[in-house]
């Protein structure tokens, strides 16, 4: 693949290039026709509002996409949906109101964790959890921090190895983007697969 140039968020190369530029929704607003900041969602009508004003500012057809965005919801499912936790690397998981509760639903599983929103729970909490399947992401990165708690903590490392385990690739989690569809498709190969 080529290499292809990449501009950094300080105001002063931003405003002196003429390149199309998309944003997050709390990233700089330049005012300008070639630039776009994306709105936030946690889920895959927040995706296909995205793609939609990428399609709009900048005269993209989006038809391939739209069209893969609507084959999740004719996906198989298993006739009993799986119980699956996700957990990343820190130990952090995501319930209700979440992109990643929202691919677990749409890959035709139901999320054990029933607590709202993004949050790190307990370990004692975490070992209470009695999911068929974990999701985990980040644990194939060769970082290491003082917050891997999934991969110190004894505990966790025997529960994890107790339970079958999809691991998702981290790029594809971008709050609310176009990777959430793979994401989908690899969690419901891995479900229909148990």
């Amino acid at each position: 693949m080529a290499q292809r140039p990449r501009l950094w968020a300080s105001r002063e190369v931003l405003a002196g290039t003429d390149m199309a530029i998309v944003t997050g929704p709390s990233a700089l607003n330049l005012d300008r026709d070639n630039a776009l900041a994306l709105t936030w969602g946690e889920d895959f009508a927040a995706v296909q509002t995205n793609a939609r004003a990428m399609s709009a500012r900048f005269n993209l057809d989006i038809a391939p996409f739209e069209a893969e965005l609507a084959k999740l919801s004719a996906l198989d499912k298993p006739a009993n949906p799986p119980r699956i936790l996700y957990l990343s690397r820190s130990g952090g998981s995501a319930g209700p109101g979440t992109f990643v509760d929202a691919v677990i639903r749409a890959a035709g599983g139901i999320n054990v964790n029933a607590a709202p929103g993004w949050h790190t729970p307990a370990i004692e909490r975490v070992l209470q959890y009695e999911p068929d399947v974990i999701v985990t992401s980040f644990f194939g990165s060769d970082y290491a921090g003082i917050s891997d708690r999934a991969v110190r903590h004894s505990a966790l490392r025997r529960y994890l190895g107790a339970h079958p385990r999809v691991e998702i690739p981290g790029k594809l989690w971008p709050c609310a983007g176009p990777g959430l569809i793979e994401a989908t498709q690899q969690l419901n190969r891995a479900v229909l697969a148990l």
